[in-house]
């Protein structure tokens, strides 16, 4: 394994330094990873042996190499003994692995994550619920979106199109470590998190623009379970439901419905004369309360909206509601005057509200008082979007996972 290992950066190094010398830049990982899967099925099969996880990794050591050099902040790297590599890479399995992924660390303070293109292209970041220390978590080239806090906040779950197809990320929140959830590509987006960490639901299509379905599977397995046609799953505390949008192509209607997990059993949040365009769904931390954006006025009879622009008078009337899960006691959280009001989800204690709304020609995060109605700007910069909340008063404890340590220890000693 070691020698393979020790053969595949210097394979990719030699590569990188050849492609410099042609185009004057260097290729980066997102040109070597599709060159690795030709390799293996092609001209060096016996690299399937090792786990396409600890290949990457290779890969990415170097191209974070010359980053780094490309920076000012190192030396190029250099090619590699193969008896120094071993030592290196016993490390890596050891320390990195057996201690980063087995005690991942969660926020020690309340967090929000976003989605912000403040420089230039959209990545993941967190803030303090008061709007201060906005830090970038992923700083990637790719579109980084759609991310929420595992139950325990030790991991984040995102979107990502960093390989080419839009799809599911884990990343660790201490130390910004990225892994690709599923193998296979497919377009996921919008994910959610079973109450106890174990699974996540998020919306599936085959293609861009294909219909979408909502699926569920268990974190580091591959099999994938249909649940229901729809998007913006939400998964609720108690674990039985899934909140999420049908979509109903007579009258164009976008409905909040709930799903049984176990029966498939569906039910209406709002009676249907209520509904005409609901999205977003998400839970209070209780299970009893729903929150969702929601446009009560109906379009123009003509309207067709596989042609048609949404009337810009219409789309901005769009605001955030909270309702009881029953359906009662539905209240209207942010008027009507516009722009429209979206991506709600409620603080932990049920006291706030983020949305994102659009002020000055950018779109912005805000956070509502439920009881008082007083409104906060979180965010003042360039496209900011998508808040979730983690407070760890109302996290899921944080569990070591001694599996990893096992299976990871086994391999070295077995080699």
């Amino acid at each position: 394994m070691f020698d393979d290992l020790c053969n595949v950066y210097n394979h990719f190094l030699k590569l990188e330094q050849r492609y410099y010398r042609i185009y004057g830049k260097y290729a980066g990982r997102y040109r070597l990873q599709p060159h690795l899967t030709k390799l293996i099925q092609r001209t060096h099969q016996h690299w399937a042996g090792i786990s396409r996880d600890t290949l990457d990794a290779v890969i990415i050591r170097i191209d974070t190499t010359y980053q780094r050099f490309f920076d000012g902040l190192c030396g190029l790297p250099k090619f590699k003994r193969k008896d120094c590599y071993r030592f290196a890479i016993l490390i890596l399995l050891v320390l990195h692995v057996s201690v980063s992924l087995l005690f991942a660390k969660a926020p020690t303070t309340p967090k929000i994550l976003f989605t912000s293109a403040r420089d230039g292209n959209y990545d993941i970041y967190t803030m303090n619920p008061d709007g201060s220390e906005q830090v970038n978590l992923t700083q990637h080239r790719a579109a980084d979106v759609d991310a929420v806090w595992s139950p325990s906040g030790d991991q984040i779950l995102f979107v990502s199109d960093r390989e080419g197809v839009r799809d599911l990320y884990l990343m660790d929140p201490d130390t910004s470590k990225v892994q690709r959830v599923f193998k296979k590509d497919a377009y996921r987006d919008a994910p959610t998190w079973s109450p106890d960490g174990k699974q996540i639901a998020y919306t599936y299509a085959d293609d861009l623009g294909a219909a979408s379905f909502i699926y569920i599977a268990t974190l580091g397995k591959q099999k994938e379970e249909l649940l229901v046609r729809g998007f913006f799953p939400a998964w609720s505390p108690d674990g039985t439901e899934i909140a999420y949008v049908t979509y109903v192509p007579i009258g164009h209607d976008r409905r909040v419905t709930l799903v049984d997990i176990r029966t498939r059993k569906q039910k209406r949040v709002l009676p249907k004369e209520a509904m005409e365009w609901q999205n977003h769904p998400s839970w209070s931390k209780t299970g009893d309360k729903l929150i969702f954006s929601w446009n009560k006025h109906p379009l123009p009879p003509d309207f067709n909206p596989l042609i048609d622009r949404f009337p810009p008078a219409w789309r901005n009337k769009e605001t955030i509601y909270i309702v009881n899960r029953d359906g009662t006691d539905l209240q209207q959280l942010v008027d009507e005057a516009g722009p429209y009001a979206q991506y709600s989800k409620l603080s932990p204690n049920g006291e706030e509200v983020l949305y994102t709304q659009e002020i000055n020609g950018d779109l912005q995060i805000f956070k509502l008082n439920v009881n008082s109605g007083v409104r906060t700007q979180l965010t003042d910069t360039s496209r900011n979007m998508q808040g979730d909340w983690f407070d760890p008063a109302f996290a899921l404890p944080v569990s070591p996972q001694p599996q990893l340590l096992t299976t990871t220890w086994g391999k070295v000693k077995r080699r």
